[in-house]
């Protein structure tokens, strides 16, 4: 995620939220798991490569 690259955690994190909420709210699991490894990345400092 850009927001995560150039060092915007906060939002990166906020965004990567709301996308796993997004995902629940419509039994779409498919991508769950990778989002939620990635929120773990964010929330360390850390970018998804």
């Amino acid at each position: 995620m850009a927001l995560a690259e150039t060092g915007e955690f906060e939002q990166a994190v906020a965004l990567q939220r709301s996308l796993i909420a997004q995902a629940e709210a419509e039994a779409d699991s498919r991508f769950v798991g990778r989002l939620r490894q990635n929120l773990e990345r964010y929330e360390r400092g850390e970018p998804s490569r």
